[in-house]
């Protein structure tokens, strides 16, 4: 699981598509929590700006 995790975080710190790498991690049975972990920490955690 751990090594699908690292694949995914390098497919989303650069410009690669990370479809491949997510499916990788499903198969290797990592839960949503953990692709999410690893996105939001290549990503960061998105804050929508209110508009009035």
């Amino acid at each position: 699981v751990q090594q699908t995790l690292d694949a995914l975080r390098t497919a989303a710190r650069g410009r690669d598509n990370t479809m491949y790498p997510l499916l990788d991690c499903v198969r290797a049975y990592a839960t949503v929590g953990e692709m999410c972990d690893a996105l939001r920490e290549m990503w960061g955690e998105y804050e929508e700006v209110p508009l009035i």
